[in-house]
């Protein structure tokens, strides 16, 4: 059985830059404010207070102490707080993320009171702020990954494919079908930090640059579409065929791959070593549009 790109059917498995934990600087904000949802003055001080406590010094060892409970090694830490203070600490990619966080908040009595009542038992840190900033990356990341040109796309198909390769038994299947345990958030933090570090070094690089591209709004967005779109599609499935003569269920792993059958654990861990290994590894200006046009259908 052969394979196409098949964009319907393609699960998101792994698009995050994990922004652990910003530290806030909340409980300030909403002390008078517990009644109503924040008016303007309200709004500016819940801003101030973003922006604080993302420059906070509790922020950086806040992040460092999650990072090294994880069982991070020290130069993972290290290069993961570069590529984050980077990100979070330039004035213009911050002060969008406030804002977002503000907009989200501002209007809604009922999560006013939420983020007030967890910073005040939380020495300032919410965890619900923390949620709604976290969603604000996530939507710069794949909003930016678009602006992108295909030739730096690489980095994130070779993570997903290493995250396939590190992942404990039992858990490439909650990975592949998005089916997550209660521990699974857990374990994607932990076994992210155990990836090799210059695989991790070029995803880091590359969330940066599409969070800076789309705060910039620069380069314009681009879409592979069309008669390229449908020629990629044949190009992608021709050198997956011939890719997973390299497992020993190929068939098996095209029926899991349209939906058609499931499969054991260690079957999803082959399916996802098979298809991100596939689109981390087809060559050429052909590859590099491939990845563009998966890119574009999961984002």
């Amino acid at each position: 059985m052969g394979f196409a790109i098949l964009e319907s059917e393609v699960m998101v498995v792994f698009r995050r830059f994990i922004y652990i934990f910003l530290a806030f600087g909340l409980s300030f904000t909403f002390n008078a404010k517990k009644s109503v949802a924040l008016d303007t003055a309200g709004s500016v001080a819940f801003m101030q207070g973003c922006i604080d406590g993302a420059k906070s010094k509790r922020f950086y060892s806040t992040v460092k102490e999650t990072l090294s409970l994880n069982g991070w090694p020290p130069t993972a830490v290290e290069l993961h707080f570069k590529y984050q203070s980077e990100v979070i600490l330039n004035p213009t990619v911050l002060r969008q993320l406030c804002k977002d966080a503000t907009m989200a908040v501002a209007p809604n009595k009922a999560l006013v009171d939420q983020i007030n009542q967890e910073a005040s038992q939380n020495g300032g840190l919410s965890k619900t702020a923390l949620q709604i900033m976290y969603q604000s990356v996530t939507r710069l990341f794949a909003g930016g990954l678009k602006r992108l040109s295909s030739d730096q796309l690489k980095p994130y198909f070779e993570l997903t494919e290493a995250m396939f390769n590190q992942m404990p038994r039992g858990f490439c299947a909650d990975l592949w079908l998005q089916n997550p345990s209660p521990d699974f958030n857990q374990l994607m933090l932990s076994t992210q930090g155990l990836l090799p570090i210059e695989i991790q070094k070029r995803y880091l690089n590359l969330v940066n640059n599409a969070v800076f591209a789309e705060v910039n709004n620069w380069p314009p967005v681009t879409v592979v579409e069309g008669a390229e779109a449908a020629q990629l599609n044949s190009v992608f499935g021709d050198y997956l065929t011939d890719y997973s003569s390299r497992f020993t269920n190929p068939h098996k792993l095209a029926l899991m791959l349209n939906n058609l059958e499931q499969g054991t654990d260690e079957e999803y861990c082959d399916l996802g070593r098979m298809y991100y290994g596939a689109l981390k590894s087809i060559p050429g200006r052909d590859g590099d549009r491939a990845r563009k046009l998966i890119i574009d259908s999961l984002m």
